[in-house]
C-alpha cells in the first residue's frame, strides 16, 4: 500500500515553519554528505537534497552511536577495493535489509537512504549435514555484475566466511574472535603486510548496535538496527561509513555478523518468536485485544483480506518529503 498526504493540505503557516527548520538544519551541518561522481551514481546525486536530509535524519537515530572517522589509512590500502565505486569519497549512509528466509538462504539488500538500490547480496543453500552448516552468499551490483562471495568455512575452530573476489582470489577472512573478553567480529586481509585485523566489529551484537574499528582503533563505520517492528531475526540496519573506506567489506561484515547471530539464536530465526519481537520493541504499550464486535461491523470494511482472525503486526515506513508530498508504504515484518 502507498499513501500519499499531498503538502498543499499543510497549513501555510506550518509549511513556512518546516521549510525554515529544514534551511536552518541544513545551514547548520558542516558535513557535506556526496555521492560518489561515478555513473552508477550520477542520478542519486541529482537527488542531492533530499539524500542530505535523509542521512542527516538516519544519524539522529544513530544517536549514542560515534560519528565514523576517516581512518589513517584507506581501508583497503595495499590492494584494490572489493568495488571501487563503493570506496567512499565522504561519510556514506546506507540501509541493509534483510529480505526474510528464503529457499535460497537469506537475502539482503543495501540502498541508498532515498530507496535507490546498490547491491544485493543473495544467499546460499546450506549443507545438509548434521553438525556442519556451510553457507555461500554472493555480493551482486544493481546491474547484475558479482564483486564478491562468502563462503562458510565448513571446517573451523570459530565461525568464519572466506571472502572472496569475483574471479574467485582470496581476498580475506571474516571471523568470531576466539580469544575475547566480549564478543568481537574481525576482518583479516589474505597476505596482508601490516599484519592483525583490518577491521574489527565491538557492540552489542544481540542487540544489533555496534561499531567496526580501523587497527588504530579508529571508528570508521557504525551498523545500527533501524527502529521499529522486526520480528524471527527479519532485520534493517542502517550503515554509516567513514570516508576512505570501502563500503562493501562494511557491508560484508554485516551480513556474515546477522548470519552468525541467527545460526547462535535458532529459537528466533524459526520465526516463532515475531511478534512477541515485535511485542518487545514496543515495549510499555498493552497487548492489542480482540474487541467485542468486529470493527467496523454495520458496513463492510474498507479491505476485507485486511480484517485479521488473530493478531497481526505491521510496518509503517515513512518515504520521506518529495514533491508531491510524504509517501509511506505499509509491509508485513518480513519486509
Amino acid at each position: 500500500f502507498r499513501f500519499t498526504t499531498p503538502l498543499a493540505m499543510a497549513p501555510g503557516r506550518s509549511r513556512n515553519r518546516i521549510a525554515l527548520a529544514l534551511a536552518l538544519a541544513l545551514a547548520a551541518c558542516r558535513h557535506v554528505f556526496v555521492a560518489p561522481s561515478s555513473p552508477r551514481w550520477r542520478h542519486v546525486a541529482a537527488r542531492g537534497a533530499t539524500a542530505r536530509q535523509n542521512w542527516m535524519e538516519m544519524l539522529e537515530e544513530a544517536v549514542g552511536t560515534p560519528t565514523p572517522e576517516t581512518p589513517d589509512t584507506a581501508i583497503p590500502s595495499s590492494v584494490p577495493a572489493l568495488d571501487p565505486e563503493l570506496m567512499t569519497e565522504e561519510l556514506r549512509a546506507f540501509v541493509l535489509e534483510e529480505k526474510g528466509l528464503a529457499m535460497s538462504g537469506e537475502d539482503f539488500e543495501v540502498k541508498t537512504p532515498e530507496g535507490q538500490l546498490v547491491l544485493k547480496i543473495n544467499g546460499g543453500n546450506r549443507v545438509p549435514i548434521p553438525g556442519v552448516v556451510w553457507d555461500k552468499l554472493s555480493l551482486v551490483t544493481a546491474g547484475g555484475q558479482e564483486i564478491a562471495t562468502l563462503d562458510r568455512q565448513a571446517f573451523a575452530m570459530t565461525a568464519s566466511y572466506d571472502l572472496k573476489r569475483a574471479d574467485g582470489q582470496k581476498f580475506g577472512r571474516i571471523s568470531k574472535a576466539m580469544f575475547a573478553f566480549t564478543s568481537t567480529f574481525e576482518l583479516y586481509q589474505e597476505d596482508d603486510p601490516e599484519g592483525g585485523p583490518l577491521l574489527k566489529a565491538e557492540g552489542s551484537f544481540s542487540d544489533k548496535n555496534y561499531v567496526m574499528k580501523s587497527r588504530s582503533g579508529r571508528v570508521v563505520a557504525t551498523v545500527t538496527r533501524l527502529k521499529g517492528f522486526t520480528g524471527g531475526n527479519v532485520d534493517n540496519y542502517q550503515v554509516i561509513v567513514a570516508k576512505d573506506v570501502d563500503a562493501s567489506l562494511i557491508l560484508a561484515m554485516a551480513v556474515v555478523i546477522d548470519e552468525i547471530h541467527d545460526e547462535e539464536n535458532p529459537d528466533a530465526e524459526n520465526g516463532g518468536e515475531a511478534l512477541p519481537d515485535m511485542l518487545e520493541d514496543a515495549k510499555g504499550l498493552p497487548m492489542p485485544r480482540a474487541p467485542a464486535a468486529m470493527i467496523p461491523s454495520d458496513r463492510p470494511p474498507l479491505d476485507a483480506e485486511l480484517i485479521h482472525a488473530t493478531t497481526t503486526a505491521y510496518e509503517l515506513e515513512e518515504k520521506g518529503l518529495s514533491m508531491t508530498g510524504e509517501d509511506f508504504e505499509i509491509k508485513n515484518p518480513l519486509g
